[in-house]
């Protein structure tokens, strides 16, 4: 037979390390006593990019790259970071899987996490900031 340890002798475990995005913004904002998440703004507003910051790896199968610097709202942004890629299909009762936009989702040295997207239904300049949100610090 076995015995069972009283709880009296078991610690307890040490507070919980945020590990995600949502907990880090709950820690942060828990000291205020509020919760303010920062919220992302639609605009789907034209941006010009700069070609010559446009990787030529991706075109090759098809797709596009991920603009490294491009100017919307007549400021110039550089990208930091590529957080995620998506892309949007054709509708779901096609059998044909047909790539209607490209998504990134960045992270730009003027602060801000925004979403390019390059729909391939636009003709001319194919490039839009779909949503924008300001980040911390």
């Amino acid at each position: 037979m076995f015995s069972v340890p009283e709880l009296s002798h078991v610690s307890s475990p040490p507070s919980p390390v945020p590990t995600g995005y949502i907990d880090t913004m709950i820690a942060r904002w828990a000291g205020r006593g509020e919760l303010e998440i920062p919220r992302e703004e639609f605009v789907c507003e034209p941006i010009i990019i700069d070609s010559s910051s446009v990787s030529l790896l991706p075109l090759s199968r098809g797709a596009p790259g991920c603009p490294r610097r491009f100017t919307w709202r007549g400021q110039e942004h550089n990208v930091v970071a590529i957080v995620e890629t998506t892309k949007q299909l054709r509708a779901h009762d096609s059998k044909e899987t047909y790539v209607r936009s490209h998504s990134f989702r960045v992270r730009t040295d003027t602060n801000l996490e925004m979403v390019l997207r390059c729909d391939r239904r636009v003709r001319g300049n194919p490039w839009r900031v779909f949503t924008v949100r300001q980040l911390d610090g």
